[in-house]
């Protein structure tokens, strides 16, 4: 099972590099595929646990805490790729094997394109395997309606809206194509490639690709309940489906006889789970830590429990969240060292070596919120327009990434950035009409988001 996750992961590398390639349209740059020490160390501390339903490990829960784009997602993508290479090759492959869950919908999207190469990866393999079984590896996006359909119909309807005009506003029945481009091969999907036959299927328009037959992803919850795929990728709000349709307990292969369970259980961000989600979600948790049993017995409360994996950037206070929400134990990898600066797997480097960023606070007392922000950012745009610097340079500058704690607010800095903004560089420039970026666009990623734009920015 290690061996082929470890296949599996390479080829996810190198198929990542040459579908980014494509999509520039320039040679791929083949990167060596090798795990990063604090990737393979925890890989293996979690092996114990997913191999040996009896092993003390399998009640504790693994919190992965290192850096943003250190490479957290390979390391469990790793643990789910032997999960289910182990079931399989165990006799054990009835319905979902691994749940992962997020709390934001667009980093949902996101992350299930990363998991459908993996699937992708794990077919490949599959089919020069006999002993991995003759049913496909497949993984399911389980978010809500806004984002994907719920009914094999209302997918059909969607797609028919959608050949016949690309930019169709499809919220009504939620968005069936949440990944534009084949991700073995990198060619472009559009409503044509997709097909509601038995189930909701995008196939690559490219003859000669490996999936030009279907591509291994699920996006339906009437397809996802029925076939149920080896992998699920949902928001930690979907699951309260489990106390309003029944049809939902077949996530957890509740009607399979075998009573199987689930293996692993991976909550990403898990810094963000506070407050009232939190404290929603340590109520579901209890009924999904016994419907995830596997449970032979039939008894309550019997069998081994799904082994939980977080991950978190930055987390303060693991052990009494992870003991508020899952009720268990928890061991922080890598632990803390001496030094905050070193913990063996992570070296803090100098700004030498890499470039590093300078955070500057702004202090304004006597000024509003807006006049704070109508002078902050029209000074950033002023700068931008000085100086002899290069168009790849000044495009950093001049793209401006602001974070409001609401929409209220949000909507008040959309207001001022139309009008005061504009005026007050107006102002600072003596009078004269200010240079401005060409084709200049103001893109809002929150909640109010269609089903439609939430793969353009995945």
């Amino acid at each position: 099972a290690f061996v082929h996750m470890s296949e599996a992961m390479v080829e996810q590398r190198l198929r990542s590099e040459i579908v980014l390639a494509r999509r520039k349209d320039v040679e791929p740059e083949l990167i060596p595929a090798i795990w990063r020490p604090f990737q393979l160390m925890f890989i293996l501390q979690c092996l114990g646990g997913l191999v040996d339903f009896e092993s003390p490990d399998r009640e504790i829960a693994d919190l992965l805490w290192f850096p943003t784009g250190g490479g957290k997602t390979e390391a469990y993508l790793g643990l789910i790729g032997f999960t289910l290479m182990l079931r399989r090759l165990e006799n054990r492959q009835h319905g979902v094997s691994a749940i992962m869950r997020y709390t934001l919908r667009l980093l949902t999207t996101q992350q299930f394109e990363r998991a459908a190469l993996l699937m992708c990866c794990c077919e490949k393999i599959r089919q020069r395997n006999v002993e991995l079984g003759i049913d496909r590896f497949e993984v399911g996006l389980y978010v809500g309606r806004s984002s994907t359909a719920n009914k094999l119909s209302d997918a059909s309807k969607a797609l028919k809206k959608l050949r016949d005009d690309s930019e169709a506003d499809v919220s009504e029945f939620g968005n069936p194509i949440q990944i534009k481009i084949c991700v073995w091969c990198g060619r472009e999907l559009n409503a044509l490639d997709y097909s509601t036959q038995d189930r909701c299927i995008a196939s690559c328009p490219d003859r000669d690709c490996l999936f030009a037959s279907g591509l291994p992803w699920l996006v339906v919850d009437e397809d996802i309940y029925r076939y149920r795929p080896n992998l699920i990728i949902g928001t930690v709000d979907k699951f309260a489906m489990l106390a309003i349709k029944e049809d939902a307990g077949r996530l957890f292969n509740r009607d399979l006889g075998l009573e199987p369970g689930i293996d692993l259980i991976i909550q990403d961000e898990l810094h963000l789970i506070s407050g009232p989600l939190g404290t929603l979600t340590g109520l579901y948790e209890a009924a999904i830590d016994e419907i995830g049993r596997r449970n032979l017995s039939g008894e309550l409360g019997v069998g081994p429990r799904p082994k939980i994996i977080a991950s978190s950037a930055t987390i303060r206070r693991s052990a009494e969240q992870v003991s508020a929400v899952f009720d268990r134990e928890v061991s922080q990898f890598p632990p803390s060292a001496l030094d905050s600066r070193d913990s063996y797997f992570a070296v803090e480097s100098s700004p030498e070596r890499k470039g590093t960023r300078r955070y500057v606070g702004v202090m304004a007392p006597g000024l509003s919120q807006a006049t704070l922000l109508i002078r902050t950012y029209a000074s950033i745009f002023h700068q931008t327009t000085l100086g002899d610097w290069k168009p790849e340079v000044r495009d950093v500058y001049w793209t401006l990434v602001a974070y409001f704690n609401s929409l209220r607010i949000l909507a008040s800095a959309q207001l001022l950035m139309q009008d005061d903004v504009g005026d007050r560089l107006k102002f600072i420039n003596g009078g004269v009409p200010h240079l401005r970026r060409p084709d200049e666009t103001r893109i809002e990623l929150t909640s109010r988001a269609s089903a439609k734009e939430n793969p353009k920015f995945c």
